[in-house]
Order: structure tokens, then C-alpha cells, then sequence
């Protein structure tokens, strides 16, 4: 018998049947593929209706087809191959749609209203007096016991200037570039998309006359590491900076993270495999925001550095598959600040259902192990700071590594995700009488027209989700 015709006739079946018995005899199955980055499908649940319907059959063959013996080591072989039948280049560049990074889905984002009675602590900051700053605190705010609205500006706003959340359009300049096993986000931008998103973090500063408005822009890794050959893919992430910066009013106050970051571009302070920076990266822009707020950075000694034990391939790998970020994952380093805090994630419609969640998950994985990864609202009281100085960081993503750094300078440290929240930032200005509001975002993010509506919407709009669809309204 020829070695084809024994191939096929009995090594072909005898995999199969091997492959097949593992799969019933399998203990666990994984819930989510580390390669493709989605949820895997779930084993349907038999009804004589879904049967009829044809609609049972098709999920089952979905189920076995995510959970076969060794899929992901398949499909990871299956993008190796691709790789190596292309044309081996020392930068590669994957296109994509300017604002891969931005958008929502209604269903994704609607707030969490269910919360299970064991997860539920009592709140921190429920039965807490607010209290006065001291006159001659380094805030440099005063506020009436009596006067919560003063921290926020009665301004009249236009609804009709809100950009909606549009779909970007496709341009050269999208894209991921991957140069030497670094995978970069390539920048669509221009000066306009610029000064328009400084026009909102100035109402962010007109908003809040009584607080100390701060911009904290993060640049990408393309700024540091995009090599002289690629340039004319990318805007130029510096110079996008510049021309926020210059554009921005005196009642905004500008944290140069970009100067905090360049003298460290030879260390780790971006992800090889992912889009965002690491938390050596955000230690040094978090050395930046302390010095423009008028206080003592803590030395890099200060933190307790932990090292995940799992390196992790990240959203730059999910996106393009490409094989130098598959041989190259990162290792996951971050700081533990040396103060002790309560915190808490608030859930539910109205955002005043107490949660327990930390300010870092020292189970998660990769990026996620920062405020156990993005959260609508989350607040933080350290023990044993007693400054009348409250922080709010208005964040996206990049801005997950910030928060557990702020908690040694400030008494409260209220965390919220613009892109998730759907009360209004201003009535948390009051809630948590904040005295320091950080406005952050990144080049990446700051020049897509989502990200940039999203914010200035967020800021007195409240966005709520009904069966005859989304209802706006007004939230001072």
C-alpha cells in the first residue's frame, strides 16, 4: 500500500477519532481564545423549538468547532504559514480604519443595573462630610460647606455643536506598522483634529473655575520608535501635541508627558505586542502630573514593582496575527503604591451601587491587571492622606496605569471612563467635591471624532438607554 494511500485510508480517521474522544473527555473548556481575541461559543441549550428551527443544530457545530482539541495551536499554525509564504520585510504595515480604537456598540457599553448581593460592600464615601480644603492649602481652592454647586460653572452650551460619534475614514495614514517585533498604531491627524479636541478640554476648564483642570495627552509609540523610513504614514505625534498645547486656555493646565517620557525611550515604557504604554511609562508621566499639581512625586523606590508571571500577546498581535509579535510577548511590570485604600466600583442605572474592585488586580492579565481593566466609575480612599486635595482622572484606557499611582497624594481618587459612563463628570465634580480634575487621553484617541464627542458630551449630558432608544439630557 503506497504511504498516500495508508495516509488517508488509516492515520486521517485514527487522528480524528483521537482528536474526537479528547474533545468529550476534555475537564475544561476555555471561554475565550487568546489568539483571536473573542468569546468562544457557548453549548447551547436543547429545546425542541431550537431543534425544529434548525437554530440548535447550527450552534452546536459553532460549539464543537471553538472547542476542538488544539484549535488555538491550529489557527496560530494557520497565520504562521501566511507569514512565511509572504515577503519576509523588516517593517510591515497593516492597514486599518483611522479610530480602530474608538466606538461603541449600545448593547456593549449600557450601564450594569444587576449586581450580585455577595460582591456588594458598603460605600466609603456614603456616609463621609465632605468638609472645607484648609484656606491655605496647597489646592489653592476654596469651597463653601454649603455651596457644592460652585465648584461647576452654570455655562450655556450648545447641544448642536456635539460631533456625533461618525465613522472615520479609511486613510493612508491608518494602520498598524510592525518594525523589529514592535507593533505601532500609525496616527490619522491633522492640525484641525487637534485644536478641535483642545476646544473641549478647554470647556473642561471654563466647567470647573473652583478646581484645577489638567490635560494629561499621552503620545503613542510611534512618537518615540516610528523609524525615518515609515515617517510619511504617520502624523507626527509631537508636533499634534504641540498644537493642542498652544491652543489651550490659562484654566487648563498643560501636563508635558510627551518631555516626562523622551529621556526614557531606551527603556520599557511601551508594549511591544500592544497599543498602550506600560506602567513604567505611566510612572514617569505620573511624575509629571504630581509636579504640575504642586506635589512631591514618589521615587521609583516608593513603589513595590511586581512582575506578572504570564507574558501576554496584546491588542496590536490580535489585530494584524503578525509573527515577530507572536515570538515577542510582553511581561507585564507594574508598581504598587505604598499606601493603604478602600475602593470600589459603582454599578447599577444611577451609578450608587457600591461594588468591591481594586484599583489593581494582581490576578489579571497583562494590561488588565490596572483597575482590573476599564470600569465606568470607580472611587478610591487612602488611608492616612490628609491634604483636602480630591482627584477625578477622566480617562480612557491609557489612563488605567494613573490611578492606583495617584492614591499616596490624594485623600479621595475617583476614577471614570468617559467612553463607559453615561451620568455627567460635572455632577461628580459636586458628588465628590474635587478639587482636581485630570482630563486624559492620547494622541491616538484625542484626533478620532468618537473619542472627541464622547468627552465633551460627557461632560453635562446624561445618555440613557430605554427600549425606544437613547434619551439625552441635562446633568449639572
Amino acid at each position: 500500500m503506497r504511504p498516500s494511500i495508508f495516509f488517508s485510508a488509516v492515520a486521517v480517521p485514527v487522528l480524528l477519532v483521537g482528536l474526537g474522544a479528547w474533545f468529550f473527555v476534555a475537564p475544561t473548556r476555555a471561554e475565550v481564545s487568546q489568539v483571536e481575541a473573542r468569546a468562544l461559543a457557548k453549548l447551547p441549550a436543547f429545546t425542541f423549538e431550537a431543534l425544529r428551527s434548525g437554530r440548535y443544530a447550527k450552534d452546536l457545530d459553532l460549539y464543537v468547532a471553538d472547542h476542538f482539541p488544539l484549535r488555538e495551536h491550529f489557527v496560530s499554525f494557520t497565520f504562521a504559514l501566511r507569514a512565511r509564504f509572504g515577503v519576509r520585510r523588516e517593517s510591515t504595515v497593516y492597514k486599518a480604519k483611522g479610530g480602530a480604537l474608538g466606538g461603541f456598540e449600545q448593547q456593549d457599553w449600557a450601564p450594569v443595573v444587576e449586581v450580585a448581593d455577595a460582591a456588594v460592600e458598603a460605600d466609603p464615601f456614603a456616609d463621609e462630610d465632605a468638609g472645607t480644603p484648609d484656606a491655605g492649602d496647597d489646592a489653592g481652592v476654596t469651597v463653601e460647606a454649603d455651596d457644592g454647586g460652585a465648584l461647576v460653572a452654570e455655562l450655556e452650551t450648545d447641544d448642536a455643536g456635539v460631533e456625533e460619534p461618525v465613522e472615520p475614514r479609511m486613510t493612508e495614514m491608518g494602520g498598524v506598522l510592525i518594525h523589529k517585533g514592535r507593533g505601532m498604531m500609525l496616527l490619522d491627524a491633522t492640525d484641525e483634529t487637534a485644536t478641535k479636541f483642545a476646544k473641549v478640554l478647554a470647556s473642561y476648564g471654563a466647567a470647573f473655575p473652583r478646581s484645577r483642570v489638567y490635560a494629561v495627552m499621552v503620545p503613542g509609540a510611534g512618537a518615540f520608535y516610528l523609524p525615518l523610513s515609515q515617517k510619511q504614514r504617520s502624523a507626527d505625534e509631537l508636533h499634534n501635541l504641540a498644537v493642542v498645547r498652544d491652543a489651550l486656555p490659562p484654566s487648563v493646565t498643560w501636563v508635558d508627558v510627551a518631555a516626562a517620557l523622551a529621556p526614557h525611550a531606551s527603556e520599557p515604557i511601551y508594549y511591544r505586542t500592544d497599543h498602550h504604554w506600560t506602567g513604567l511609562g505611566a510612572y514617569y508621566a505620573y511624575r509629571a502630573m504630581l509636579e504640575a499639581a504642586g506635589l512631591e512625586p514618589l521615587p521609583r523606590a516608593s513603589f513595590e514593582w511586581k512582575r506578572l508571571r504570564t507574558p501576554t500577546l496584546g491588542s496590536l498581535f490580535r489585530m494584524t496575527q503578525d509573527l515577530q509579535l507572536e515570538r515577542a510577548p510582553d511581561v507585564t511590570e507594574y508598581p504598587v503604591p505604598p499606601v493603604e485604600y478602600q475602593s470600589v466600583s459603582y454599578v447599577g442605572a444611577k451609578y450608587d451601587v457600591p461594588q468591591q474592585r481594586r484599583f489593581l488586580d494582581e490576578k489579571g492579565e497583562g494590561y488588565l491587571v490596572y483597575m482590573g481593566g476599564d470600569a465606568a466609575l470607580m472611587a478610591a480612599k487612602a488611608k492616612g492622606v490628609k491634604n483636602g486635595r480630591r482627584a477625578l482622572l477622566v480617562k480612557n484606557s491609557f489612563g488605567n496605569p494613573l490611578g492606583p499611582l495617584l492614591l499616596p497624594h490624594f485623600e479621595q481618587v475617583v476614577v471614570v471612563d468617559y467612553r463607559m459612563y453615561f451620568g455627567t463628570v460635572a455632577s461628580l465634580v459636586k458628588r465628590f467635591r474635587i478639587t482636581d480634575v485630570f482630563v486624559q487621553n492620547a494622541t491616538l484617541t484625542a484626533n478620532d471624532p468618537y473619542h472627541r464627542g464622547r468627552l465633551k458630551l460627557a461632560l453635562f449630558t446624561t445618555v440613557t438607554f430605554t427600549d425606544g432608544g437613547v434619551v439625552f439630557g441635562k446633568d449639572r
